[in-house]
Formats: C-alpha cells, structure tokens, sequence
C-alpha cells in the first residue's frame, strides 16, 4: 500500500508554529536578560528587576516577530527536507549521512 504524502501539507505547519512559538516563548526572557548584559547595564539586570521596573510585557517584548520568523523558517526546513527524502526515495538513493 502507498501512502501519498503532501510534501507542502498542513501538518508540517502545524509541526512548525508549535516549535516556533513554544521555544520564543521559552527563549525570550533569557533573550532580553543576555541582550541587557551584552549592552552593557551589567549582571544587575536581572529577571526580577526587568519584571519591577517594565512589567512581564517586557520579557516577551518582539516576542511575535522572532515567532514568525522562525516559525517561516522552521516550515521551509521541514518542506525542503521532505522534498529531499520524496526525490531520494524515488530514485532509490541514500541520504548522505552527517
């Protein structure tokens, strides 16, 4: 029995906007805190103090585009790579392996 696969299906969106968005969502704080340290304002910049001096909104500050982002990215991997496993498979050749 074949079973026909949609190489641009919905699933592979699905896949990807779930991990796009849980890991910004995730990532964004430690994102923000390592952006801080990195300007310049020191260790002192910490969670608790970014949530008391800008609110909780501030952690997930950008947080929407840099989920679209990689969720536009996520989607093209898992589209292309499934083009690459239909085209192997239907010329009977091996991945290369990494």
């Amino acid at each position: 029995m074949c079973v026909q696969r949609d190489p641009l299906g919905i699933d592979k969106l699905a896949v990807a906007m779930l991990s796009g968005v849980s890991a910004v969502l995730f990532a964004a704080p430690l994102d923000l805190i390592k952006s801080r340290v990195q300007s310049g304002t020191g260790l002192e910049s910490n969670l608790s103090r970014i949530v008391a001096n800008e609110g909780v909104r501030a952690l997930y500050r950008g947080a929407g585009i840099k989920s679209l982002r990689v969720v536009l990215g996520s989607y093209i991997f898992l589209v292309a790579y499934e083009h690459m496993v239909i085209d192997a498979t239907r010329h009977r050749t091996t991945l290369p392996l990494l």
